[in-house]
């Protein structure tokens, strides 16, 4: 609601805070559907997006692995510079690349 010229958002107990100069910043994108925490408990939330810890990885910080987002991607890119081919997706095991091809028939 708008009080004498400013914006009063809403403060959501277990769902986190709705902030910023016009309400625009909701922190509830960072919580994590299966774990229920912020970011996972892996990182940090602001204005809605997770920035995670050292080896965390993913929108809500739900990734552990050691080598960063642009390393995975490197390594799961074919020659003509599609990830896993456009037939599967990019997985990391044991710091080995994998691509896992999906069904798409059910």
């Amino acid at each position: 609601s708008c009080i004498c010229g400013r914006c009063e958002c809403l403060l959501l107990e277990k769902s986190g805070l709705i902030y910023g100069k016009f309400c625009e910043c909701d922190d509830r994108e960072c919580i994590d559907d299966e774990t229920d925490e912020i970011c996972g408990g892996h990182g940090k939330c602001y204005c809605g997006n997770c920035y995670c810890e050292a080896g965390w990885h993913g929108d809500k910080c739900e990734f552990q692995c050691d080598i960063t987002p642009w390393e995975i991607k490197k390594r799961c890119t074919s020659p003509d510079g599609k990830i896993c081919s456009n037939r599967g997706v990019s997985l990391l095991m044991n710091l080995t690349s994998v691509c896992l091809s999906i069904s798409l028939t059910q």
